[in-house]
C-alpha cells in the first residue's frame, strides 16, 4: 500500500499550482444533505465545489471481526487501515478518526477525538477487539446513525466519513441497503473496502455512497486503492456544500520571491521512510499561500548507474569491471543537484533547501564540503533530523542559521506529521 501512496503523491509533486486536473474526478457525487453548517439542504446529486483543501473530518474506520473473518484477513484489514490513518492530519480542530469493531455486534473500540496522533489510532487497530458472530452490515450501519453521526458525538460543521472494511454477505441484505440509505441521506459518506477472496459486490454497492466507482474498492487492486487516497488526501472535504475555507489564511505565505526546495535522499533513508517523508512535503506544500511568489520542487536521489547485463551471462571479468563502475548517491550528490536547481533562481529570489536526515544516513566529508558551497551561494537551508541518536554540531555544518535555529530534531517518524506547524513556522519566518 505504502508503493500507491508514493506513486499517487509523487505524480502530485511534479505539478505545480492547484489539482484541477482532478476536478472532473469528483463530478457526480452525492451531495451532503446539510450545509456545512449543519442546515438540511436539498438532497440531490450535484457537481462538486471545490476549495475547502480538505482540512475538517470526522472519520470512522469500522472494520468486520465476524466469525468468518479469517486471521489473515483481520490482519489484511487491519494493516490496510493503519495505512489510512496516515494520511490525514490529526488534530482536534482538523481531523478526528474513531475506529468501531463488529460482527454479530458492534463495539465501539474508540471514539473520534479520544487520540490525536498517529501512532496512538495505529496502536488501537493492533489490538481491536474480535466481536464474532454473524456479519451484521445493517446493525453496524443503524449503530452509526443513531449512535456515532449524532449531533452530541460529531462535530456538525465538519465532514462525515465512514469506511467500511468487509465483503459483504451479512444477514440482511435488503436490512442492510435500508440503513445505508438512512445514513447517507445525514450526508455521511461511506466508502467499502473489500478484502476477503470472495465479495458480495452488489451488497457493498448498496451500502456504498454513489456513484460505486469512487466509493467500492478492492484493497487489492492499485488503481481502485490510488483513487481512495487521492480523494481523502487531497480532497476529504470536498464533498461539503459550502466549504468554509474561502480566504483562509495559510500558515506559510512569503512577502517576496522564494524558490525552495525539499531533498530527499531515499536510497539513505530506505524505502519505508522515504515514503513517510514525500507524503510529509505534501501535506507542507499544502500549507503555501499559493497566491504569493512561491516557488517549490522536491528532488530526489538517482539509483546508482545500475549495470546492464544484457539478457545472457557473460564472463566473470566482464561483470566484475561493470560492477566496479557502479558508483552509489550519497547525501553529497543531493545537496549539489539542490545547488544546481537553485542557482537557476532570479537574483532578488530567496533561496531555501530543505533537507531530511535520519541515523541510517551517513554525513561524509564530501557532504560538508557540499554543504558549505550552498552556504557560500546563500541558501537557506534547513536540515530535519528523524530520531534521538544525533550529533547536532554535524548538522549545523549541514544548515545555516545562527545557534543552530535550523536545525530541527524530530523524535520519530510518527511524530513527522505532529511536528508540521512547528516546522513550518521555522521554514517561513524568513519568507
Amino acid at each position: 500500500m505504502k508503493q500507491f501512496i508514493v506513486l499517487c503523491l509523487m505524480s502530485l509533486l511534479i505539478v505545480r499550482g492547484n489539482s484541477k486536473s482532478l476536478d472532473k474526478w469528483f463530478d457526480g457525487m452525492q451531495s451532503d444533505s446539510h450545509s456545512w453548517y449543519g442546515d438540511m439542504v436539498d438532497d440531490t446529486k450535484r457537481s462538486i465545489p471545490q476549495g475547502c483543501g480538505g482540512k475538517k473530518a470526522d472519520v470512522y474506520l469500522v472494520i468486520d471481526t465476524s466469525d468468518d473473518v479469517s486471521s489473515e484477513q483481520l490482519q489484511k484489514q487491519t494493516d490496510f487501515a493503519k495505512e489510512l490513518v496516515t494520511i490525514f492530519y490529526m488534530n482536534q480542530d482538523t481531523v478526528r478518526i474513531g475506529i468501531i469493531s463488529y460482527g454479530g455486534k458492534v463495539a465501539m473500540v474508540t471514539e473520534a477525538g479520544e487520540y490525536n496522533k498517529h501512532h496512538q489510532i495505529r496502536d488501537v487497530i493492533d489490538i481491536i477487539p474480535r466481536i464474532g458472530g454473524k456479519r451484521d452490515n445493517a446493525g453496524a450501519l443503524n449503530f452509526l446513525r443513531n449512535k456515532v453521526f449524532t449531533p452530541s458525538s460529531v462535530r456538525p460543521e465538519v465532514g462525515h466519513v465512514v469506511i467500511m472494511l468487509t465483503n459483504g454477505f451479512s444477514t440482511n441484505a435488503k436490512s442492510t441497503a435500508m440503513n445505508a440509505k438512512l445514513l447517507r441521506s445525514k450526508g455521511v459518506y461511506v466508502y467499502t473496502v473489500s478484502v476477503g477472496p470472495t465479495t458480495d459486490m452488489s451488497e457493498l454497492e448498496s451500502i456504498a455512497s454513489p456513484p460505486a466507482q469512487k466509493f467500492v474498492f478492492s484493497h487489492e487492486n492499485p488503481q481502485l486503492a490510488e483513487s481512495l487516497i487521492k480523494l481523502l488526501h487531497i480532497k476529504e472535504c470536498d464533498y461539503q456544500v459550502s466549504p468554509p475555507f474561502e480566504g483562509e489564511t495559510k500558515i506559510c505565505a512569503a512577502n517576496r520571491p522564494v524558490d525552495i526546495v525539499f531533498g530527499v535522499e531515499q536510497l539513505g533513508l530506505g524505502t519505508r521512510h522515504a515514503t513517510d517523508i514525500i507524503s510529509f512535503v505534501y501535506e507542507i506544500l499544502g500549507e503555501f499561500d499559493s497566491s504569493t511568489d512561491i516557488n517549490t520542487a522536491v528532488i530526489m536521489s538517482k539509483s546508482p548507474n545500475y549495470v546492464s547485463l544484457g539478457k545472457k551471462v557473460q564472463k566473470i571479468s566482464d561483470v566484475r569491471t561493470k560492477l566496479a563502475s557502479m558508483i552509489f548517491p550519497e547525501m553529497s550528490h543531493l545537496l549539489k543537484k539542490i545547488r544546481r536547481t537553485l542557482v537557476r533562481s532570479q537574483k532578488d529570489t530567496q533561496k531555501t533547501a530543505v533537507v531530511f536526515i535520519d541515523n541510517n544516513m551517513d554525513l561524509t566529508k564530501k557532504t560538508l564540503i557540499e554543504a558549505k558551497r550552498n552556504k557560500f551561494m546563500k541558501i537557506e537551508t534547513y536540515v530535519i533530523y528523524i530520531g534521538e541518536d544525533y550529533n547536532k554540531r554535524e548538522l549545523e555544518m549541514i544548515a545555516n542559521g545562527a545557534d543552530g535555529e535550523n536545525v530541527l530534531i524530530i523524535p520519530s517518524y510518527a511524530d513527522l506529521l505532529d511536528s508540521k506547524e512547528m516546522i513550518l513556522k521555522a521554514i517561513c519566518r524568513g519568507f
